[in-house]
């Protein structure tokens, strides 16, 4: 899946049906994953291949090295530890990585958004200080740009509204929450079909 980022759209980065694409089947894999019990915890392009079956353009998820059980046998979160070990990629980390807590699904969708975010705009704003471990830079800047400013981040991307309410559904869970992947999912596909809005507005108000 990196390779993606060798075809970008003269304005912001990968092309967005593409983009669009990809967000989809990554968020399908990791919903199916989270539903078998597990969490990846290294969400990124690398971590993401094309099949090499019978359908080459389904992506899969791979590299399983820093997952985790996360549900136990009654589907039910392990209670987390009270602390825990930077587990991920910094570029694409979650906040709670970055503070050493547990990790939960909320946070591979963090990984997932911050991806999404890096093929629509073509770059992260901490991308110069990941790449150069800066790591309390990154940090500050994720808060920054996901706690108390999202919407500049977003600013100018297309589908900002529902990217941006993405962001706000994932700020809302805790550790022992899942995700809306469907609502999630229908909110990927208003960033580029704005047919979707109505009955998408409807829905995140009714949370």
């Amino acid at each position: 899946m990196s390779k993606m980022r060798l075809q970008p759209d003269a304005t912001h980065g990968v092309p967005l049906p593409k983009c669009i694409s990809a967000a989809i089947q990554m968020l399908d894999c990791l919903e199916a994953f989270h539903n078998a019990g597990y969490l990846h915890r290294d969400i990124k392009a690398s971590n993401f291949a094309l099949s090499n079956g019978k359908d080459p353009k389904r992506y899969f998820v791979i590299d399983f090295g820093l997952s985790k059980q996360h549900l136990d046998p009654q589907g039910l979160p392990i209670p987390p530890r009270d602390k825990a070990e930077f587990r991920g990629t910094s570029m694409y980390a979650s906040l709670a990585a970055h503070r050493r807590e547990d990790l939960g699904r909320r946070d591979d969708l963090w990984s997932w958004m911050y991806l999404v975010l890096d093929f629509i705009r073509g770059e992260l704003p901490w991308a110069h200080d990941a790449q150069k471990k800066n790591r309390e830079v990154v940090v500050a800047l994720k808060e920054y740009f996901t706690e108390t400013h999202p919407e500049q981040m977003l600013e100018g991307l297309p589908g900002a509204r529902h990217l941006l309410a993405i962001m706000e559904h994932l700020k809302g869970l805790s550790y022992f929450d899942a995700p809306n992947y469907a609502l999630v999912r229908k909110a990927v596909r208003a960033v580029e079909d704005a047919n979707d809005e109505a009955s998408l507005v409807q829905e995140w108000d009714a949370l």
